[in-house]
């Protein structure tokens, strides 16, 4: 029989020897046609779908939840710099570019966005607070005319016309809240149909790529601490349960096998027989990374060959008996 302990040295006084074992394990990592690391597609979506109904029925999952979320805001820290001041200098400007590109989306997209109950409501008292408040400033403007030469009939009819205002202005303003109203009501669905025309019009992509350019500009030049403030807005208790009940929406949902396996199905498809190494053969990824995950694998192993758990495995390897007899 094999010594183990003979094995267990070996490995702990020669790095070399757990650097050579790092190299295989990337290597064939590398190489392993992607499609078969996925595994059969029937298993694979049993297994996701198996722990997705038992992570959603664990009872502490939310309390977790809570937990961390509290833990990760208390490492926040508060900061009156800017966010673009935190960021490398060019990233900003990479960032406006790259969202400033004309684009213009699908009609009917942006018909789904943004016609519904909750935004008419909103245009609606928009578009009503400002015709009031457009009115109200018009009638105030009207001009004095006992100063105007040769005013004369003129003068007196709009001086009459104003005191009639000042004794029933209650009255003007209600009926002026109600023709707004009634003017607003039948212009609304136009007025959405404009908005949906100008965003999805190929006319105005360059007008809406400055707006989402200019965008990302301002929001990068706000401070910090602005947006850790918007952070406490939100209640860790309530945003624990909506991450619970949309993972409890996906469990119980009956397609969701059937859903998962056709997406593996068309993943597999699509890879082929590419390995990793074949996927990312010119990306230049590999030449860069491999070093660093190289070492972090190497320093891991390193110290797991030192461990108890490790030398037990290693006697199980050498046994001369299976171990499921």
């Amino acid at each position: 029989m094999i010594d183990p302990a003979t094995i267990i040295n070996r490995l702990r006084t020669d790095p070399a020897l757990v650097d050579a074992g790092v190299d295989v394990l990337l290597d064939h990592a590398l190489a392993q046609p992607l499609r078969d690391a996925l595994g059969p597609a029937e298993m694979l979506a049993t297994g996701v779908a198996t722990a997705l109904r038992e992570t959603a029925a664990n009872p502490g999952l939310a309390p977790w939840i809570e937990q961390e979320l509290g833990e990760l805001r208390g490492h926040i820290k508060t900061d009156e710099g800017s966010v673009a001041a935190a960021l490398p200098p060019t990233l900003p400007s990479a960032l406006a570019t790259a969202l400033g590109r004309p684009f213009t989306p699908g009609q009917e997209l942006v018909r789904a966005a943004i016609n519904h109950a909750a935004m008419r409501s909103m245009m609606r008292s928009i578009l009503q607070s400002t015709l009031l408040e457009f009115g109200k400033k018009m009638w105030s403007a009207l001009p004095d005319t006992r100063r105007i030469p040769g005013a004369g009939f003129r003068s007196r009819l709009m001086d009459m016309a104003k005191g009639v205002a000042s004794v029933v202005g209650t009255e003007v303003e209600r009926q002026l809240d109600d023709k707004v109203n009634a003017f607003v009501d039948g212009a609304l669905a136009n007025t959405i149909d404009m908005v949906i025309e100008r965003i999805s019009d190929p006319k105005h992509s360059d007008e809406m790529a400055a707006w989402r350019s200019d965008s990302v500009r301002e929001l990068l030049g706000q401070p910090q601490v602005r947006f850790v403030a918007e952070l406490d807005k939100i209640a860790h208790t309530d945003l624990a349960a909506d991450a619970v009940a949309l993972l409890q929406a996906i469990a119980e949902w009956d397609e969701l096998e059937a859903s998962l396996r056709g997406g593996i199905e068309r993943l597999q498809g699509a890879l082929g027989e590419r390995s990793l190494a074949d996927l990312l053969a010119e990306s230049g990824l590999i030449d860069a990374w491999r070093p660093l995950i190289r070492e972090r694998l190497a320093d891991r192993a390193r110290s797991l060959v030192t461990s108890e758990a490790f030398a037990g495995w290693i006697a199980l390897v050498v046994a001369e008996r299976p171990t499921s007899s």
